[in-house]
Order: C-alpha cells, then structure tokens, then sequence
C-alpha cells in the first residue's frame, strides 16, 4: 500500500542536511524546517496508518519541541509559507499560535 511521505521509510534515506537542527537554532529555523517537511500536512493526518511511521515521528517529535519552547528566538524574520486561507483553517483547528501567528513581535 502506498502512503504519504514513504520516501521516508525507504532503505537508505537520508536526512536532509538542511532539515538537521542543533541546540543553538532558533524557533524561526525550526519552524522553517518544520514546514520543508511537510508540517502544514502534519495538522491534517486524521488517519496515520496512510503517514511514513519515521516522517511522523520526525515532524511530530519536531512540533513538540517547537510547542514547549526548547528553541531560543532569532533575530531573522519568518515568513509563514501559508496562505491566508490555511493559517486560518489552523487557527480554526486550534493549532498553537506560534506556527499560525509567525511574526517579528511574536519570536522575540
């Protein structure tokens, strides 16, 4: 059966490099790489057994530490990779702010 993000749990994936964050990252390159990876549909899984077991368990692992704050905020600006339309859908899904409301203001 195919499923979403199966790249994921083939032989020989790789992390991509881009995607690695160490102690020192800010929020804002943790939630850059949180949506590279397909976070936006993280918030949509209804259903995980159609999800990569190693893409949920890396973004969702990822949207913990994001949710708990164990990143330090940044002086780069954000820009959200939404459209008005989907920040709205998980505002209305009752997603934590910081990956809804992404401004200067908010991260630091």
């Amino acid at each position: 059966m195919a499923y979403f993000y199966e790249e994921w749990d083939a032989p020989g994936f790789v992390l991509p490099a881009s995607f690695r964050l160490t102690a020192q990252s800010t929020v804002q390159e943790a939630l850059q790489v949180f949506y590279a990876a397909g976070g936006y549909a993280f918030f949509k899984v209804t259903d995980p057994e159609y999800y990569s077991p190693a893409w949920l368990a890396f973004v969702g692992g990822l949207y913990r530490k994001i949710e708990e704050g164990q990143y330090r905020p940044g002086d780069a600006p954000f820009q959200l990779p939404l459209t008005e339309a989907q920040r709205l859908s998980l505002i209305q899904q009752g997603v934590p702010a910081v990956f809804t409301n992404v401004n200067e203001e908010e991260l630091q």
